[in-house]
């Protein structure tokens, strides 16, 4: 949430393999009133369609890094998606990440 300091970014999978609409989800920080360049940490949105994973912060600036742990074996990710100001690390115990398609960086 929004306040003194930013609260961390939610953590969403969607397992809908038939959508109508156009909807948005947003899984970004919150603002920090207290350390305006600091807002909370990037959100991750699991799409289980397309296998995709996107970390997006909505344009607001963080210093957090969104750290990502737990890596599939199978299926693997087909896109991951980093967007918006948002900022990834990975732990040294992988020694490699396993994207199918593409890995992006976004600055939207």
């Amino acid at each position: 949430g929004n306040g003194l300091a930013g609260g961390g970014g939610g953590r969403v999978s969607i397992n809908v393999f038939s959508r109508h609409d156009d909807t948005q989800i947003f899984v970004h920080g919150g603002m920090s009133s207290g350390c305006p360049d600091n807002a909370g940490a990037a959100g991750t949105l699991y799409d289980a369609v397309p296998k995709s994973l996107d970390v997006n912060n909505n344009n607001m600036s963080t210093q957090t890094d969104t750290l990502l742990l737990d890596f599939p074996n199978q299926p693997l990710w087909t896109n991951v998606n980093i967007r918006n100001h948002a900022k990834v690390v990975v732990p040294l115990l992988w020694s490699r990440v396993q994207v199918y398609n593409v890995l992006q960086y976004y600055n939207d």
